[in-house]
């Protein structure tokens, strides 16, 4: 269709420019920085996905490592669980694929959320240490 056309040549234009050495708009390294964030992590998702990989931000939890964990522990546990019993058949459609792949996106995201809850404990163990050494 036309407006599919014009989509392309917009879309054309725009990645030309981006790439394009002499252009103010260039997309540099720099600029995907800036362009990138907490809020805007489409950048960083993009570059996983041409990596093969998933982006999955940190977001530290405040709940207690035990209380993670066990999150963590039951979340993989489902999830599996329902992979297995979508594989009873030996082997898994389209249809069955889409929900287990949301649930373990879902699943990495605990594991993501009880990492970044040992990292801040860690960190905060290092800035103790640093407060108590007088440094």
């Amino acid at each position: 269709s036309s407006s599919q056309t014009k989509r392309s040549a917009v879309v054309q234009t725009q990645v030309s420019a981006l790439t394009d050495e002499q252009s103010p708009e260039k997309l540099t390294l720099e600029r995907a920085v800036i362009l990138s964030g907490p809020d805007a992590p489409a950048m960083a998702e993009f570059f996983a996905l041409i990596c093969r990989g998933v982006f999955l931000p940190l977001s530290p939890e405040d709940a207690d490592l035990s209380h993670l964990a066990a999150s963590d522990v039951r979340a993989h546990c489902e999830v599996t669980a329902e992979i297995i019993a979508a594989l009873r058949d030996g082997k898994m459609d389209a249809t069955e694929a889409g929900p287990a792949l949301l649930k373990v996106r879902a699943s990495l995201r605990v594991l993501v959320g009880l990492y970044a809850a040992i990292e801040s404990t860690m960190k905060r163990g290092d800035d103790h240490e640093r407060d108590s050494n007088g440094a």
